[in-house]
């Protein structure tokens, strides 16, 4: 016992210069963080059908004889290499450095990219990696609206394909687009990873959304000044994104159930193009807007009262269409009854598909 003590303090000294050692090796062993583009995001493509796909990160490296940073783009299931480019670094402080830098890339996807950190006098070896394995240039569709457009749907939808990714604004990151999608309202589910699936399957190219809808939202409740403040995450995803394909709104329901406060087609019509138009301002360019024909809710079209007022909102929308405010989204108001609708208001399983196919059918047009 007493020869056990003898050795106590020497065993602690040991370990505790070991694990000191161990931390110093980790601190000084070479680093590289890709932190721009992330896992499975979707980059807008442009109009000569490609992007220029941003890079961003830094490295970590004590020995600064001419370090640099190799980015190789690989399709995914195949090692050809498509772009390589080489980025200079910019020093922070001793020791740590970033780097910036583009390649394009055609639509498609995936893609893989590898980012590995060199030095010059020694080329060959590798100091450090990073990569993102899923990366796809494709189209981006920014969904807003209220409850039809966000996870009320009789039950929760799922990609088929692995090409479909959603956005989560709350937490900067994409993943695979099965419901429910993470900033809209509700926890069942919703058109999109269909609709999804019949556009990758169309056009061969990944698809990406970032539903912020809302349900029971009225229009003009996504006004920049209303208290509600639904319009900041729209504003929000449009400026992060840079450049998405288009808006699809599917909204009018609220507005047209709302007996106390009717509105005419003109209000309507008034107040969203103020939407679209600060969106545009927003986020620095002209963002396409779909609108659809949206407005019906139990007991309306029973009613004289309640016909009116569907369709003043339905006009309101059309005006936006003739006016070149907006492109025509799909009417989704003859989609009646227990087989399209699972509680009178929210679409069923087969009310999910037809809104999905519908608005393929606009978008494809344009």
């Amino acid at each position: 016992m007493t020869s056990r003590r003898r050795w106590l303090p020497f065993f602690l000294i040991f370990i505790l210069f070991g694990s000191t050692l161990w931390g110093w090796i980790c601190m000084s062993r070479p680093r590289l963080l890709m932190q721009v583009p992330t896992e499975r995001q979707i980059i807008q493509r442009d109009e000569k059908n490609g992007a220029d796909v941003l890079l961003r990160g830094w490295v970590k490296i004590s020995d600064e004889s001419e370090p640099y940073v190799l980015v190789r783009a690989t399709p995914r299931d195949n090692p050809t290499v498509l772009q390589e480019a080489i980025f200079t670094l910019h020093w922070q402080e001793a020791g740590r450095a970033s780097f910036e830098g583009t390649v394009r890339l055609p639509a498609g996807g995936w893609y893989r990219l590898r980012a590995e950190l060199h030095v010059k006098t020694s080329p060959d070896r590798i100091l450090a990696s990073a990569s993102v394995d899923r990366l796809g240039v494709g189209d981006i569709f920014v969904v807003a609206g209220q409850s039809n457009a966000a996870n009320y749907g009789e039950r929760r939808q799922v990609p088929h394909s692995d090409r479909i990714s959603t956005y989560d604004g709350k937490s900067g990151e994409w993943r695979w687009a099965a419901d429910p999608q993470p900033m809209a309202t509700g926890r069942l589910g919703s058109p999109w990873p269909i609709l999804g699936d019949l556009l990758e399957k169309e056009w061969n190219i990944p698809i990406g959304f970032a539903d912020v809808a809302v349900g029971g939202s009225g229009v003009h409740t996504w006004t920049p000044e209303s208290p509600y403040g639904y319009y900041l995450p729209l504003r929000e995803v449009l400026v992060h994104l840079g450049r998405v394909r288009a808006v699809l709104w599917h909204q009018g329901e609220n507005d047209a159930s709302a007996p106390l406060t009717p509105q005419t087609a003109r209000d309507y019509h008034d107040t969203l193009k103020m939407i679209i138009e600060t969106s545009r301002r927003d986020a620095g360019y002209r963002v396409p807007w779909f609108v659809a024909n949206a407005s019906l809710m139990p007991g309306l079209p029973d009613i004289p009262q309640g016909r009116a007022q569907m369709e003043a909102i339905r006009e309101g929308q059309r005006m936006l269409w003739a006016d070149g405010t907006a492109l025509e989204g799909p009417d989704t108001d003859d989609l009646r009854g227990p087989e399209y609708r699972w509680d009178i208001v929210h679409l069923s399983v087969k009310g999910l598909q037809e809104h999905a196919r519908r608005w393929q059918l606009a978008i494809s047009k344009t």
